[in-house]
Formats: structure tokens, sequence, C-alpha cells
């Protein structure tokens, strides 16, 4: 499609970062600030709440997401068909009349509807990052594979929902960040399947590990929403 001619070009809107935690957005100020450093990228906390862990949940949204693939597969087939049988039987006034379509000025036609589908469009090529976020507060580090594990379920189906490079996973406060990062990659497997990268923080900033992670993270984040400047993170 030929957006030339429009009053205002197609932008895409603001990349997004979206935060999920069970913890609450006060305990998150630190991390919320280590992914806030790049320009034009908006940083957004979502509540992570128990219900949505559990197995029953997100086999709902599994079971809504396919009937509403299926409903809509079968509407736009019926629409294809319909259109087709028209044209067919030579009722391109039916076109005309109902769907403002011309064939001598279809350029036009289709510049008046891309301005229609702007803020859609926009929606789409909004790019989103998925941060989930795990304390070692909480408890222990049950994260996916082990007893009690929490983030098994909805980390599988958001892998499939948004794919898994739309996906990283913070851990947070631990006591050993190179003995948690060698735990994790042998009894969590799971984890890294599902997650495009992991980044874990110390509760100390001793042997420098929190400031290697941390530039790491923003290389990633820069990386991933392709930009250049990057401000300087405190």
């Amino acid at each position: 499609m030929d957006y030339r001619g429009l009053d205002e070009p197609l932008l895409p809107m603001p990349s997004l970062v979206i935060v999920r935690s069970l913890c609450s957005q006060q305990d998150l100020t630190r991390v919320l600030d280590q992914l806030n450093p790049i320009n034009h990228v908006e940083v957004k906390y979502s509540e992570l709440s128990s219900a949505e862990l559990e197995p029953w949940c997100l086999l709902q949204c599994w079971m809504w997401c396919w009937c509403l693939l299926v409903c809509s597969v079968r509407c736009v087939w019926r629409c294809v068909r319909f259109m087709g049988r028209c044209l067919c039987l030579g009722f391109h006034w039916l076109f005309s009349r109902y769907c403002g379509f011309r064939y001598i000025d279809l350029n036009s036609w289709m510049k008046q509807e891309a301005r229609k589908c702007k803020p859609f469009l926009g929606c789409l090529w909004q790019k989103k990052l998925y941060v989930f976020h795990h304390s070692a507060l909480q408890g222990r580090m049950n994260i996916t594979d082990v007893y009690d594990s929490l983030y098994d379920y909805i980390l599988r189906y958001m892998s499939w929902r948004v794919g898994r490079k739309s996906i990283i996973f913070i851990v947070d406060n631990v006591q050993d960040g190179k003995t948690a990062q060698n735990n994790i990659k042998v009894e969590q497997p799971t984890l890294s399947q599902c997650c495009n990268n992991i980044f874990i923080f110390q509760n100390t900033e001793e042997n420098g590990w929190n400031q290697l992670e941390d530039h790491r993270l923003k290389k990633y984040l820069q990386a991933y929403f392709n930009t250049i400047e990057v401000a300087n993170v405190e």
C-alpha cells in the first residue's frame, strides 16, 4: 500500500516496557529505574496476581484466544466468499453503493482507509518488551521446574502469545549472582527456554556483579529497541 500523499505519515507509537511482578510497585523502584534509560520508551508496571499463575486461568486464556481466532477466520472467509460471488455475478454496484468502492479511484480510496486505520496500525507497530521480575526475598528461587514453582505456565503461555524474543526475566536480591546464575541454568531450564535473556542482581554491591548486569541490561535494551542514545543510570 502506498502511503504517499497522506496528510501525516503513519509513524509507530512509542515503544513500551511492561513489568510484571508479584512485588508492589514501591518495591520495584530500583528495577524500574534500571529499565528507564532509553528515550521514547515508556515503562509500565502491571501487578501480577497469584491467580494468573494458576493453570486453570491460563487454560481459559488459551480457550478464548483459540475461539477468537476461529471466529475471525470464519468471518473473513465468509466475507471473501460473499464478495467473490457478487463480483462473479456482476454486482459491482453493491460495492459502489454500500462499501464506497471505486474502481476508477482506487488509490484515493486506499489512502482514505489508511487514515481511518491510523490509530489501529500504530498499536500494531508498537514494539513491546515484557519483563517478569522475581525477588529472592519472596522466599526462595522457585521460578520454574522445581517444587512449588511459580512461573512455569505463565511463561510458556506468554512465550506462545508474544514470542520468546519479547520476554526477559529479572531475578533480584540474591546472595550470590554467579551461583544463582549457574543454578538456574542447570535446575530451571524452562526459564531460559521461554525468555530471551535473564538478568540477576545481588542484594549487595560487592564483586561488581550488579554493575556488570546493569551494563548488560542497558546494552540489551538498546539493541532491542534499536536506539543509539542511552541515558546514564545512577
